[in-house]
């Protein structure tokens, strides 16, 4: 095995990676047989660039270029190893920057250290190209910059590359500097499909609804944070479609999962059915954060009557809400809170009880002054 062997094993950042996507120089894919399959790692925002120094040691004996540096650098983790993933996200050599992973943002492979998910990883060897290395921090907009070390850690089974000796960047990082707009400048950009929905129900049934999400942009969309997708109903106060499935009685629901740059996927939720019979139309809007993404997506359906029973939970005494009970009597146990409004079905009656189910299919019982028959 080559000289430069054990030192590369000790710069083998194996638990962290995320990938850039800048318009820098890249090395040919030869070079680095990387797994690009977006499928196999996790996805974080990226806000803090790294420097670690590459020694010169190291430079002297695995090559005089850039793409030898890279090569041999490499060589024992993606062909010796066979794990196709790159320890970091990209050199600089001989006033040279090159990105030594797949173009995706954000991305991370082999992920053991959660708590480091908003890392961009650079090693350095020699002077630091500036104009480069600001090109990557302006792209992703990186609003921090520090300098660690990489060090090996031997168990019994197992050696682990990692981050030490975090510290604030001086010397090292000196003619760069962090973005001053941060990843909320971000330019993104989604595309929805028409909705999808049952045009007519009967007065128990529930509404399936399904919206297609694309993003458009060149960064990954995520389902929390600050600039989390959701989808959310205009109506004000509780909508008359709210079903208890929602996050709350204005959001309906989140991404499932990350959307990626390119890809798509369904936001399918339930709508409540009112039991009242009638026409009802509502409108929804997808929001990133508290924005709102694309026009307005309107639902119009048709409540057909089955003859229910009907009743609305009325308020005697100020209260918000009345108890359904398990039994006819005030020591029954209470199974549930009724919203003063709440349209029900009358099942029947026994003495100052009302027994009653709700549109979602709970039974039990109302005392008989909170119910106002329709």
């Amino acid at each position: 095995m080559k000289t430069w062997f054990p030192l590369i094993c000790t710069l083998l950042l194996g638990h962290l990676l995320l990938i850039p996507l800048v318009s820098a120089q890249t090395a040919p894919q030869e070079y680095f047989p990387i797994n690009c399959d977006r499928t196999k790692g996790n996805y974080r925002v990226m806000d803090t660039l790294v420097l670690v120094p590459l020694t010169d040691d190291l430079t002297l004996q695995t090559g005089k270029t850039a793409e030898e540096l890279a090569k041999n650098l490499f060589y024992e983790f993606a062909y010796v190893r066979g794990n196709n993933v790159a320890p970091i996200n990209a050199l600089t050599h001989g006033g040279q920057f090159i990105s030594l992973t797949c173009d995706y943002p954000d991305y991370l492979a082999n992920v053991v250290m959660a708590e480091n998910a908003g890392y961009y990883i650079l090693g350095v060897s020699g002077e630091l190209p500036t104009a480069l290395v600001q090109e990557v921090i302006n792209s992703l907009k990186l609003t921090k910059i520090i300098q660690a070390e990489l060090v090996s850690v031997t168990d019994e089974k197992n050696t682990t590359i990692a981050l030490a000796n975090e510290k604030n960047c001086t010397v090292l990082c000196q003619g760069i500097k962090p973005s001053s707009q941060g990843t909320e400048k971000r330019s993104y950009a989604i595309e929805l499909s028409e909705p999808v929905y049952s045009k007519s129900v009967r007065q128990k049934e529930l509404v399936s609804f399904s919206v297609q999400v694309k993003n458009t942009s060149e960064f990954p969309i995520y389902p929390s944070g600050a600039g989390a997708v959701s989808l959310q109903t205009t109506a004000r106060g509780i909508s008359p479609l709210y079903h208890a499935s929602w996050l709350s009685p204005g959001i309906i629901a989140r991404l499932p999962g990350i959307l990626l740059p390119g890809d798509e996927t369904a936001m399918s939720v339930t709508l409540g059915s009112p039991l009242l019979p009638g026409k009802y139309s509502e409108s929804f809007v997808i929001k990133m954060g508290s924005t709102q993404v694309g026009k307005q997506i309107p639902v119009s359906f048709s409540v057909e009557n089955d003859n229910f029973k009907l009743g609305r939970v009325i308020s005697r005494d100020g209260a918000d809400f009345v108890n359904l009970r398990e039994t006819p009597n005030l020591r029954g146990p209470i199974v549930n809170r009724l919203d003063i409004g709440t349209y029900v079905i009358i099942k029947g009656y026994q003495d100052a009880w009302v027994r009653i189910e709700t549109k979602e299919g709970r039974t039990g019982w109302i005392y008989k002054p909170f119910l106002r028959e329709l």
